[in-house]
């Protein structure tokens, strides 16, 4: 083996410190990750991209946004990339770095396609910068240096230093200071100093002179220049601001998708005869036909083919174009600094050992070590997250308070008893006897009895909402009623009308009205009895002829008046250990895609299952001291029967937050705003609400409903809470077992459609 390979082994692995909350695995040697080949095989370009094109799908019809793109970097060298906005260049960005697949063509970084080891993109091997500043709000700047430093595997002692010589160099304030208390040109020096904190061997810049004041500007090309004359570090940067480009060794001027022309600032500026890149850009789009471009020389794309022997390790390149010489290489721009010479010199922040010249050669790890790094990997961004949380009080108190406010306001007000409704009375008896005795039957805590002279003024007192309703009683009650009893064969229509009660009710009020005439059966019943009992009858007589000796589950003993708040509290439990996980995680997983943290995650060699899992993690871990606080609220608090497991109801109800934190992720993977999502989650939350018998029994649904709503997330695991807590059946029972089958089921496909669906805010290519 050649001395200069060095393979990966776990036991250079060794844990040497924790700054922070952060474990930092540190190499025996950083040659052993890096290694290069041998110094016969020396690659001229960086990156070349052939014949490269991309179509996105979207909701109406495929939009094309490369079109037969060629572009050409040599190693060592500053390329600016020009053009309006729409032009393409980000999304080209995006392929180049290995986020977005293009449709057709090819892209080489260091003679390998993006996203291979041996080309170190994604990973170390690339600073990435993307337009927007993609930064934690909620930590600070060492935190964040800290987190990316973790990433990239640098170890404690070097990684202080250099974060110290970068707060420095750029002048950034101290390293305790939220990012969210930094003023923009602040915070454009963070996101600068991760992208060059483990000094890659490839810079991609993605318009970061943006909104910057000139100071700040020059620093960023100071330091870029720096980086390409003394490192020989390959930077691709992009810029609205056409005249600052001529700092660049190569510019490529690009429209609609593909590149007009590419080659130094000074040699396009002499062939067009022109004094500014402004106007070399203008005569460009004016003459944007093929033949017309074609008078400026064929473009540099064209210049080089370049081969790949992948076996060799090496990349040849030949040139076939019949421009002559000043084409066919780079030239240095120098210039002076209008600032003077910063503190410390950008090249004291890291000294990796890294051939910046040549493609890089990692030896194949063994799964022991992969799996080893992607667990590594996987800590530092769960502790990332972690960090935010305890940031963001805003999310702890929706998390935490706001489902104990709903719950208590449910149990609170749901199944109590009315008490204090004014009911009138019209009794015609005269002189009173058994209407009295009925009358005193009727609950006094539901109900205040209003007597009125006649039917009309009560009907004025009802319409007028006074009272709830009236009751009237005939005149010739009390015999009438004895008559029916004693003597049936002479039971008349008009002895029917006349031992009959009249109840008159406003039945808008569903609730009010079921309370009313529950409430009076019961008295009548109740009064039958004293009745008989009075006239020396049987009252065994008057009972319905159905009874209940005995109940399979449960108890004949409502805990509540009307027995709902005991059927409704378990959907509730169930809707909201869901909903709050589905809803705060698209809240904190949409936002980091829309702000591009994901983007720059990625390019970090931070995978999507890994991202998703350290939110999946952290959500659940949170979710789950919630879920246990409200379960026991509920319990003790509310009186809700609990004849089962304690563990077998926690475990439904943290699988099932689970299962609304995945479904959180997939939403956001399939979203590309926050009011698409917020629209789409209500509709969605408000829909198993209503099918997922949380406040009715599914049974009542249509047939072509029903099937619906079993197979949603929300309708078996809430039976199977019931039956756990109800019924006191355990985990075993089928009817238990399925509550968690379907919420795991659900979990898996979510976690697919999201790993399916999530491209970091970006389109899937038409192929």
């Amino acid at each position: 083996m050649d001395p200069s390979e060095v393979s990966l082994n776990p036991a250079t692995l060794q844990v040497v410190g924790r700054p922070r909350s952060h474990t930092i695995i540190s190499m025996a040697s950083q040659a052993s990750v890096w290694s290069s080949v041998s110094t016969r095989s020396q690659p001229r370009l960086a990156v070349q991209a052939k014949q490269v094109s991309l179509v996105l799908l979207n909701s109406y019809e495929p939009v094309p946004i490369l079109n037969r793109l060629n572009l050409n970097v040599q190693v060592g060298t500053i390329y600016g990339l020009l053009g309006p906005s729409g032009c393409g260049k980000t999304s080209f960005l995006r392929c180049l770095i290995g986020f977005q697949s293009i449709s057709s063509g090819q892209i080489s970084v260091f003679g390998y396609p993006p996203g291979d080891e041996r080309s170190g993109v994604p990973g170390r091997g690339l600073g990435y910068m993307p337009q927007d500043l993609a930064l934690h709000e909620y930590l600070t700047i060492g935190e964040l240096l800290t987190y990316y430093g973790n990433l990239y595997l640098i170890d404690n002692e070097t990684l202080k230093g250099r974060i110290d010589r970068l707060i420095t160099s750029l002048d950034l304030p101290e390293k305790d200071r939220l990012v969210i208390n930094l003023s923009g040109g602040q915070r454009r020096r963070v996101s600068f100093a991760l992208t060059i904190v483990h000094k890659p061997r490839l810079l991609i810049l993605d318009e970061p002179t943006v909104g910057c004041d000139p100071i700040l500007r020059e620093r960023i090309w100071e330091s870029l220049s720096h980086f390409s004359t003394t490192d020989r570090i390959t930077v691709i940067i992009t810029t609205h601001y056409i005249e600052e480009a001529r700092r660049s060794h190569r510019v490529g001027f690009m429209r609609a998708g593909s590149i007009l022309v590419e080659d130094s600032p000074n040699d396009l500026m002499a062939k067009m005869g022109s004094n500014t890149l402004e106007k070399v850009f203008l005569t460009l789009v004016l003459n944007k036909t093929k033949d017309d471009v074609n008078k400026c020389d064929k473009p540099r794309q064209n210049h080089q083919t370049v081969h790949f022997n992948h076996h060799e390790e090496a990349v040849e390149v030949s040139d076939i174009n019949e421009c002559d010489g000043p084409m066919q290489r780079p030239r240095s721009v120098s210039y002076t600094s209008a600032i003077g010479p910063m503190k410390y010199p950008i090249s004291e922040v890291s000294e990796i050992n890294v051939d910046y010249q040549k493609p890089i050669k990692v030896k194949r790890k063994n799964l022991e070590t992969r799996i080893l790094f992607w667990y590594y990997t996987l800590s530092i961004v769960i502790q990332n997250i972690t960090m935010q949380i305890k940031r963001t009080p805003t999310t702890i108190i929706v998390q935490f308070v706001i489902p104990l406010i709903t719950l208590m306001c449910f149990c609170m007000f749901v199944g109590q008893i009315p008490y204090d409704l004014k009911i009138g009375v019209v009794n015609r008896e005269s002189p009173l006897n058994l209407s009295s005795l009925f009358l005193d039957q009727v609950n006094k805590y539901v109900f205040t009895q209003v007597p009125f002279d006649s039917a009309e003024v009560a009907k004025l007192a009802g319409k007028s909402r006074s009272i709830i309703g009236w009751v009237e009683i005939p005149d010739n009650f009390t015999t009438s009623l004895i008559q029916r009893y004693r003597k049936p064969d002479d039971f008349t229509n008009a002895t029917h009308m006349q031992s009959t009660i009249q109840l008159h009710l406003d039945v808008t009020n569903w609730p009010i009205s079921i309370t009313v005439e529950r409430a009076f059966e019961q008295a009548y019943l109740e009064f039958v009895q004293k009745m008989m009992t009075r006239l020396g009858g049987n009252p065994a007589i008057t009972k319905i002829p159905v009874e209940i000796p005995e109940v399979i589950y449960g108890s004949l003993e409502l805990s509540d008046y009307s027995g709902i708040r005991e059927f409704v509290s378990v959907g509730i439990l169930v809707i909201i250990s869901y909903t709050i996980a589905f809803g705060t995680t698209i809240l904190v997983v949409l936002l980091e895609k829309i702000s591009l943290i994901f983007e720059r995650n990625f390019a970090a060699g931070v995978t999507t299952g890994q991202l998703i899992l350290g939110h999946l993690i952290t959500r659940v871990a949170v979710q789950s001291s919630v879920v246990i606080v409200l379960f026991i609220i509920t319990l003790n608090l509310f009186e809700v029967s609990s004849k089962g497991s304690f563990v077998t109801a926690i475990m439904l109800l943290l699988v099932h937050s689970l299962t609304g934190a995945t479904h959180g992720i997939c939403v956001s993977a399939m979203s590309s705003s926050l009011f698409m999502a917020s629209i789409f989650s209500n509709a969605v939350i408000i829909f198993f609400f209503i099918i997922g018998g949380v406040l009715w029994p599914y049974n009542s649904l249509p047939y072509y409903l029903k099937w619906i709503a079993l197979i949603s997330p929300i309708c078996l695991p809430t039976e199977s809470l019931r039956a756990v807590l109800v019924r006191g059946w355990s985990f075993t029972h089928p009817q238990v077992l399925i509550g968690f089958a379907v919420s795991l089921t659900w979990t898996l496909l979510f976690l697919l459609g999201a790993l399916r669906s999530f491209k970091y805010g970006v389109s899937t290519a038409k192929r």
